[in-house]
């Protein structure tokens, strides 16, 4: 554009294309690596006790977490999925596999088999973005369902109850 105050500089298509294949593939190794930094943690870290041995030689998840600069939740839910569900495939995960990684440990825990795992795995591995978030509106519509048999109608809005109508219309028509 003429008058551009951004950052960002004009490139042609060809241009783009090649930033966008450089974008996926510095996302793909933050992704695999996800895998290995949970490697490294788990050689350290022990998540039963959560704290320090008595020989200060064991650490807990928080300050690892702490020293490599990162967020403890964030990496105590990588090592759940990690623990109960990346580590029980045969093969480590590439970055595309986290999606359904997630998915999968919506259904297992720490208890289940690596056949458990694989035969959810499974059932979700050629799932697509769409199929995922379907998945997550059904969820959402059992919430609801829930909810509207322990609470009365009465609280929505009108116009709110005509809409979740007019949607589940479409579903059932769509049927």
């Amino acid at each position: 554009p003429k008058n551009w105050k951004g950052d960002a500089i004009m490139v042609t298509n060809l241009q783009y294309d090649r930033l966008v294949e450089r974008g996926i593939e510095i996302l793909s190794n933050i992704k695999t690596a996800k895998y290995d930094l949970c490697e490294l943690a788990l050689k350290v870290c022990d998540i039963k006790i959560g704290g320090h041995g008595r020989d200060k030689s064991i650490y807990s998840i928080k300050k690892y977490a702490d020293d490599i600069g990162m967020s403890a939740d964030t990496l105590r839910k990588w090592l759940e999925e990690h623990r109960n569900v990346a580590k029980k495939l045969p093969v480590k995960p590439k970055a595309s596999d986290y999606r359904v990684i997630r998915q999968v440990m919506k259904e297992v825990d720490n208890k289940s088999t690596p056949s458990q795992v694989r035969v959810i795995y499974d059932k979700y591995k050629d799932y697509t973005l769409d199929d995922m978030k379907l998945l997550q509106v059904i969820k959402t519509a059992k919430t609801l369902r829930n909810f509207l048999q322990d609470n009365k109608l009465s609280l929505f809005k009108k116009e709110d109850v005509i809409a979740l109508k007019a949607v589940l219309k479409e579903i059932n028509e769509a049927k």
